[in-house]
């Protein structure tokens, strides 16, 4: 299970204003038991303090705000998952091990799927949805939206590592 989210703390600002600072995190657990790995970041957006566009890590996002950090901390554990994640001792030849994503963003739980239609970030949501499909080669992935700020410790723990993102930390 990987459960995600995005930070912004101006995030009133964020629609009249392209110097934002978001951040994205997200942590991965052993079927809820014992956490694997955590990982944050800021947005790295096309405007604003972490403006970068040329960076590896810059995937889309115009600008800074909560829906772009929720979806690069999507897009950030989807890379994750292809690159580090094993199948487990045991698994079914045959039958791809399956991975729940868990943001409590329901704009990041739909840009990868394609189901709604992105106006704002097209650029994010074509890199979300191109690493959701580069996932699914290995893995079948679910996404299933968790309400935030409800006593959910794994949408806890990725909200902390999001604040730690906005405000410029790596991990």
């Amino acid at each position: 299970v990987i459960y995600t989210d995005g930070s912004c703390p101006d995030n009133e600002l964020a629609q009249s204003h392209r110097t934002v600072a978001a951040g994205c995190g997200f942590v991965v657990w052993n079927n809820g038991q014992y956490t694997l790995t955590e990982r944050y970041g800021p947005v790295v957006t096309q405007y604003g303090p972490n403006a970068g566009a040329a960076l590896p890590q810059y995937a889309g996002a115009e600008r800074g705000s909560n829906n772009t950090g929720g979806a690069t901390a999507v897009l950030e554990a989807l890379e994750y998952a292809y690159e580090y994640v094993r199948y487990p001792a045991g698994a079914r030849q045959g039958v791809k091990p399956l991975i729940l994503i868990r943001p409590d963003s329901q704009y990041a739980e739909a840009m990868p799927t394609g189901r709604n239609k992105m106006y704002c970030n097209p650029e994010l949501a074509a890199s979300l949805r191109k690493e959701c499909s580069r996932a699914c080669e290995r893995f079948r992935i679910r996404f299933k939206w968790v309400k935030g700020h409800q006593d959910n410790v794994g949408n806890q723990r990725a909200d902390q590592l999001a604040e730690l993102g906005a405000k410029g930390y790596w991990k």
